[in-house]
Parts: C-alpha cells; sequence; structure tokens
C-alpha cells in the first residue's frame, strides 16, 4: 500500500478518511504498479477520476507524494517526474482543466468579460489556484491557465503568500482574479460570477461558504446512502437562507437529484437575481427544469416550513453590548438571524429535515442556547474544535472595545496572520423523541460514523 505521508490538510481533515479516501488511494497504487499502459484501455487512475466528477484528487497526490508537498501545482514541470507520477498528474489536471472551461462558458451569457482571472479551491481546501482566462473572439472557447497557487489559505482572498517572488506576470493575473470587476469562485463542480458592478450588496462567497461546501460533498453529496439522494427516497426540497451568491445552493441543487424544488431568501434583491442566474448557469441540462423559487425578503418563520434540507450562513459576530446597530445584510450583524433560525427547525424542517449551518465560534454562547431553548441536537460537521481561519472583518478591527469583546469570546492573534477565529460546520436536527423519522435517524448514524473515522485519523 502507497504511504499518505501528508496526514491532514490545511484544516486538520485527514487524508484517509472517508470510502472515496481509500478508494483513492488504491487507484494510486494500481497506477503505479501497472508498468505498461495499454492504450485501448484506460488506465487505472483515469478509470476512477472518470467516476468521481466532484472532486479534484490534488489532495490525495500531495498525500502520496505523487505530488510534492510543497509543489506548486500550477507551475509543475512533469518531465522530471516518474512515468505513473506523470500519468496520473497529466490525467487529473486534464480533467480539472476541462471541467473549469466548461463552467466558465456557461457563464458567457451572463456577461463575463472577455479576460479575468478566477480563483478554485481544491478539495478539502489546502490550496486556492489561481486561473487566467481569455475568451476567443467567437466567443466559444477560452484560453484558460493556472498561474498561480496559494498554499493552506484561511480567508477567501489570501493572494499575498502567493505574491511573494512571483513574476510580473504572475502578479498582473493575480491582479485580475481580485480586482477585476467579476468575481469568479470555483469550489468543487460548483462555479459562481458576482459581477462587482451590477450585483452590488452580495454577500460571498466566503471562505465560509467554501468550507460548508466541502463538508457537504464530504459528509452528504459523496458519502451519504443512494437513499438521501435519489429521485423518490431522497431529499427532495431545500431551501438557503441568506443565499449571497448561491454557491451552496447551486451546488446542492447539482448534486442531489432527488430534488424536486429549490428556494432561495436573501434581504438584497441583488443577491437573489445573482443566486437565481448562478443555479441555471450550475444546473446540468437535464436538471434546467428544476422549479426554483428566490425571494427577497427577512427570514419569516411561518412562510418557510416543511424542507428536507436548509442551508445558512448566517451573521455570527456577536456585537458589544451597546446602544446602535448595523445593516442586518451585514457580516457582524449579530446573531439575530442564526438565533430566529434554529428555533424555527422543528418547523422549517420536516420529520427527516436538517439545518446544515456554519458560523463562528465566537457565537457559541448564542448558538448553544438557541439550540438548548428549541430541544434540538447537534452533529459537527468536521474537526469538533473548528476550522482555524483568519478574522478580516475591518468594521470591527476599527473598534478595539469590540474586539476585546471579542477575545473573551475566543478571538485569538498569531504573529503570522493576526487574529483569527475558528468556525464550525454542523447539522442541526429534531430528537428521535421529537419524531426525527428513520430516514433523519439512519443520516445522524452516518455522520456519526464519519466523525468517528475522522477522530481516529486525527489520532494517527
Amino acid at each position: 500500500m502507497i504511504a499518505i505521508r501528508r496526514s491532514k490538510s490545511n484544516f486538520q481533515i485527514p487524508y484517509v478518511w472517508t470510502t472515496a479516501d481509500h478508494d483513492a488511494r488504491h487507484a494510486i497504487e494500481d497506477q503505479r504498479n501497472q508498468k505498461v499502459l495499454s492504450r485501448n484501455v484506460p488506465s487505472p487512475w483515469v478509470s476512477y477520476i472518470e467516476k468521481h466528477l466532484t472532486r479534484d484528487f490534488l489532495g490525495d497526490l500531495y498525500a502520496a507524494e505523487v505530488l510534492p508537498v510543497d509543489a506548486n501545482w500550477a507551475l509543475l514541470k512533469t518531465h522530471s517526474l516518474e512515468s505513473a507520477e506523470r500519468d496520473i498528474i497529466n490525467a487529473t489536471s486534464q480533467r480539472l482543466n476541462n471541467g473549469l472551461h466548461d463552467r466558465l462558458m456557461r457563464f458567457m451569457r451572463q456577461g463575463i468579460s472577455d479576460q479575468g482571472g478566477l480563483l478554485y479551491y481544491t478539495d478539502r481546501l489546502d490550496r486556492c489556484i489561481v486561473y487566467e482566462y481569455n475568451v476567443g473572439e467567437a466567443r466559444t472557447a477560452a484560453d484558460l491557465k493556472s498561474c498561480a497557487e496559494i498554499i493552506d489559505p484561511d480567508y477567501l482572498y489570501d493572494v499575498d503568500s502567493a505574491l511573494e517572488g512571483a513574476s510580473d506576470n504572475t502578479r498582473a493575473a493575480l491582479k485580475n482574479a481580485v480586482v477585476y470587476g467579476h468575481k469568479i469562485v470555483a469550489h468543487r463542480n460548483t462555479m459562481v460570477h458576482v459581477d462587482r458592478r451590477r450585483d452590488v450588496g452580495t454577500a460571498g462567497p466566503f471562505i465560509d461558504t467554501v468550507i460548508l461546501n466541502e463538508m457537504l460533498h464530504t459528509y452528504l453529496y459523496e458519502s451519504a446512502s443512494e437513499e438521501f439522494r435519489q429521485f423518490g427516497t431522497g431529499i427532495r426540497s431545500a431551501i438557503e437562507v441568506g443565499c449571497g451568491s448561491g454557491l451552496l445552493i447551486a451546488s446542492c441543487a447539482q448534486n442531489l437529484p432527488s430534488l424536486v424544488k429549490v428556494t432561495a431568501v436573501d434581504l438584497s434583491m441583488n443577491a437573489v437575481h445573482c443566486t437565481y442566474s448562478n443555479i441555471h448557469a450550475n444546473l446540468p441540462r437535464g436538471l434546467r427544469k428544476l422549479p426554483i423559487v428566490c425571494t427577497c425578503s427577512l427570514f419569516d418563520p411561518e412562510a418557510y416550513v416543511g424542507f428536507d434540507m436548509v442551508l445558512c450562513n448566517p451573521p455570527y459576530i456577536p456585537r458589544v453590548p451597546k446602544p446602535g446597530a448595523t445593516s442586518r445584510t451585514s457580516a457582524i450583524a449579530g446573531t439575530d438571524l442564526l438565533e430566529s433560525i434554529i428555533s424555527a427547525v422543528p418547523t422549517l424542517t420536516t420529520a427527516g429535515g436538517f439545518l446544515f449551518m456554519v458560523f463562528s465560534s465566537l457565537a457559541d454562547a448564542e448558538f448553544d442556547s438557541a439550540v438548548a431553548k428549541a430541544g434540538l441536537e447537534v452533529e459537527n460537521l468536521g474537526p469538533s474544535a473548528g476550522f482555524l481561519v483568519r478574522f478580516d472583518q475591518s468594521e470591527v478591527l476599527r473598534d478595539l472595545q469590540w474586539v476585546d469583546f471579542l477575545a473573551k469570546r475566543g478571538l485569538t492573534s498569531s504573529p503570522r496572520v493576526g487574529l483569527q477565529h475558528k468556525l464550525r460546520c454542523v447539522a442541526i436536527h429534531r430528537k428521535e423523541s421529537q419524531g426525527l423519522d428513520e430516514r433523519g435517524c439512519a443520516l445522524v448514524r452516518h455522520i456519526k460514523g464519519l466523525n468517528a473515522a475522522l477522530d481516529q485519523g486525527g489520532r494517527k
């Protein structure tokens, strides 16, 4: 068996964890052991990656040292590698680039520029690859190439680590990706586009959004039984409250074929428009008749009931107790929505439904109180300690009293990156005594089983 030399990702997620992790490990080993490859028979690695279209496998390649841990994917020269490694890397690169190109071209109708940049976050989120693109005159194809790599990103536009020692071309490409009029972010098999001029007031996607999407893939989209994903028996209705750019609900819509209705709610009409466009751009052709309802409104617990799946990345930075308030659309608007949506779970969800949420451990007190009042249960998604990320809320940082208040809640400081906090991803559900049905109980058992494997991997 091949050695997994790098045991954990940037966010402390073991590389050997789910069944998919073990399968990737075996496929790499089979490729290395097959000395002569037939032109008429796909290689073991090609056969494997063609069956798993939501993963990029870069984490597996780094873990198995097919790619050196410190290698830059964007600049890697494969001619110096062994034949098996070169074949694995070339096949993976081609699959990834083709997928990104196809998704990018879907956004041409949404008015993206003929040239620009995009950020692609790998599975396990231990790499962000910066791409630049140029669309040809016919606007039917684009020249897409990777130009820089951000190792272990801890916030969405963590480009400073990629600038050190970068060439002029790389710096220009990074500038395009960061300051261009079009914000394009991709993760797994989902890409979202935010026009910074047209979609004013549209939040995200941010690193918390991408982390929750990664956890949904790991726990639900790629590992839960067919019962939860297939038409007729699976998750049939989903809603995202506070949809922003729509990455979470767009990912949900294309990765759960069982869905018969998708709903998104946001206070910003621009965000609602952006989400609607992004959902449609991501849907495979066979799913484009999926009913999609996008509404501009406050969250009303009485208006939204009976969903199998609820997604929410709410404002979660507690406010220092003092007069005055900020806009409810702000990421630092307090914890009102967080508490409101948790209290609504008994009616918002079906008997087997779940609320999937990401929030800061700075709001643990408000979160725990809301869960206790509603009499609900919580399952962690990912490490129970959470995901350590950079705290980059500029409005908070300008208020020393607020910073001191949050320091008592767990806000920490690092010499390298400055202030940090932890993000927690959770699945919230009613108790079995409150009517959680067998399908819901089965998903709870599945989540607990993965967490046991995660805990075991974390101790190795």
